[in-house]
């Protein structure tokens, strides 16, 4: 049964179907849901921290629940959060993520990863500076490039360490790192 009532905050008289369940008379919430929203994003953005801390540990206290709320909030919004995400994050939209994928082989350009197995996750790999995406990695290689702060001098410079020092890092490899069975039976008694 429909029911109009109308929102002191907005002065609007809207249908029951644009309130969220309340505590009143009619089982409505006082305001309709966009004013609602307004005066929820007012009091959340005047105590951030408060409650984010709140949420933290309401979390932490609840890891089951909490959970369950997060599964079932992405199996309804998943694919629609996704888009938007790339939209907001990167500037392209589903089908331009998808064209990079198939372009790629759906594989990750540097080693060849295939993202089908399921065993390596799907990161944008973008330009912090520029904002350009250069394309679809695994999340090691997207967080690798990160760590040496996309700069393609410092990974030739990092390369060039590693060829020095193969030769060094073979030898260590292959050292038998062993003792004698007089120190095994000491370091088992607790004698120094």
């Amino acid at each position: 049964m429909e029911v109009i009532k109308k929102c002191p905050k907005c002065g609007e008289s809207k249908n029951s179907s644009e309130y969220y369940r309340g505590k009143t008379k009619l089982g409505l919430a006082s305001y309709c849901k966009s004013c609602l929203k307004k005066v929820n994003a007012k009091k959340y953005l005047e105590n951030k921290v408060e409650h984010n801390l709140r949420s933290t540990a309401w979390q932490k206290n609840n890891r089951e629940q909490a959970l369950a709320i997060h599964r079932r909030w992405r199996l309804k919004n998943g694919p629609e959060e996704k888009e938007a995400r790339l939209l907001r994050m990167y500037g392209i939209d589903f089908s331009e993520y998808n064209r990079m994928l198939m372009e790629q082989e759906n594989k990750c350009p540097i080693m060849r990863h295939d993202f089908s197995t399921g065993r390596y996750g799907k990161n944008v790999d973008h330009d912090h500076k520029t904002g350009f995406v250069r394309g679809i990695l695994c999340g090691k290689h997207n967080r690798s490039i990160g760590l040496f702060s996309d700069s393609a001098q410092e990974l030739r410079s990092a390369a060039t360490y590693l060829e020095q020092n193969n030769e060094w890092s073979r030898k260590w490899d292959n050292f038998e790192w062993s003792i004698s069975t007089r120190e095994h039976a000491r370091l088992e008694n607790g004698i120094s």
